[in-house]
Formats: C-alpha cells, sequence, structure tokens
C-alpha cells in the first residue's frame, strides 16, 4: 500500500492504483486538463471504499509507503483504464520511463 498524499490529507492506496495515478497526474498536467477518477482506499480502521479524486494541472500529489498497510483488492482493469486514459492524453508523456 502507498499512502497517498493529496489536498493536505492522506489516503491508503493500492501500490499499482497509486502509481497509474501518479502517471495519469503526469499527462493531465501535460495537457493543462482536469479528471475525475475512482480507487479504492482504506481508512484508518482498515475499512475499503471508494474515493473520487479530482486530478489536474494544479494537482500537487506525492506518495510514501504504508509498510504497515495490508494490500487491498484491485477491480480487474482498474488499473489498466487508468492508464489507458493516460494514454488518451499524451501518449509521449504517459509511460513512466518518459522523464
Amino acid at each position: 500500500m502507498q499512502r497517498l498524499h493529496y489536498t493536505g490529507e492522506s489516503l491508503l492506496v493500492p501500490d499499482a492504483v497509486c502509481e497509474a495515478i501518479i502517471t495519469f497526474a503526469r499527462a493531465l498536467a501535460g495537457e493543462r486538463v482536469s479528471d475525475v477518477v475512482r480507487i479504492p482506499v482504506m481508512d484508518e480502521a482498515g475499512v475499503v471504499t471508494h474515493a473520487s479524486i479530482l486530478i489536474g494541472p494544479a494537482s500537487q500529489l506525492y506518495t510514501a509507503p504504508a509498510p504497515d498497510a495490508s494490500e487491498i483488492d484491485v477491480a480487474p482493469g482498474l488499473v489498466e483504464e487508468i492508464l489507458h486514459r493516460a494514454a488518451m492524453l499524451a501518449p509521449s508523456r504517459s509511460s513512466p520511463d518518459a522523464g
């Protein structure tokens, strides 16, 4: 799990989802547009729910490992959908390896 810091708060997010969110955020910022994504999160009591977050050029996101949190299930296709949305915006900027 990763702690995704967003709007002065943080969300516990599965590793793969967190990586996809960062990739999507970079693509959105590159195109100067915003979008909403719905992701699974775990609250501090360990309850799994979903959050809708607005990501755009002004979003200041960062992640940090949450080694004490257990990984949660991710709906099939969610990570791929987020990465696809990123790729549709800016194929050259959405790749994790494209600096």
